[in-house]
Formats: structure tokens, C-alpha cells, sequence
């Protein structure tokens, strides 16, 4: 497994756009977001957000029987904390936050945000 620092807090895309994300805190509760691939204008699932995360820890994903879907193993120290979506324009530097996660049964979490907020200060971040 990767070492959190060497690991961004945060991927931000280059195209503006609807995004899936999912919300996560490592060992330490500093917190990390990732963005959906948009495909052909359509944001890949929660989950294979999640599962992208998982590669870059370094780490393989459980079946997650409470949310019949993947999840990161107990062991690695980072967890999901939330997810939604997020409408997106790296080039204004806003993003703006809401909805959930059926799959996951989360909703954006807004002290996640609160601390995201602290460490990209240049973004509107709502």
C-alpha cells in the first residue's frame, strides 16, 4: 500500500461537467475526493470510482455485503465517508456539491467538504 502522501488529496478534472464523486479519509481523517471518468458524456458508477481509488493505494477491493458492491478492505485505513455528484468548472475554480449515492446509501458529506475547503482555498468549493 501507498504511503497517504504520496497519494493527491484531490484529482481535479480538466473538463467542465457532471461528475460522480466519492468522499474518503485516510488513516490520519485527512480527506480525499475522486471524479467519475465521463464517458461519452455519462459518469462512470460510484463504484468504479471507488475501484480506481483502490489502485492507486495500492490496495484490492472487498466485496462490501452491506452495499452489495465494492468497497475498500478494513485494513488499508482509508474509508468512504460519502458520495454524490458534483457540477464542476475547473476553469471558474467551482465546484458545486449534492445528492447521494443509492449504491452506496451516502450523501455528500459536508464536513468533508469543510475541510477540502482548507486545503484548495483558490476554489469555490460549495
Amino acid at each position: 500500500m501507498k504511503s497517504s502522501r504520496s497519494v493527491p488529496s484531490i484529482i481535479w478534472p480538466k473538463k467542465p461537467g457532471r461528475y460522480k464523486v466519492v468522499q474518503f479519509y485516510d488513516p490520519e481523517e485527512r480527506p480525499y475526493l475522486r471524479f467519475s471518468d465521463l464517458f461519452s458524456g455519462r459518469p462512470a458508477s460510484h463504484e468504479e470510482t471507488l475501484m480506481k481509488f483502490a489502485i492507486e493505494l495500492g490496495v484490492r477491493c472487498i466485496n462490501d455485503q452491506v452495499y452489495q458492491a465494492k468497497n475498500l478492505p478494513v485494513r488499508s485505513g482509508y474509508y468512504l465517508c460519502g458520495a454524490g455528484f458534483c457540477r464542476l468548472d475547473p476553469k471558474e475554480k467551482t465546484a458545486v456539491f449534492n445528492k447521494g449515492s443509492s449504491q452506496y446509501d451516502k450523501r455528500i458529506n459536508k464536513e468533508h467538504l469543510r475541510k477540502l475547503r482548507l486545503h484548495f482555498p483558490d476554489w469555490q468549493i460549495k
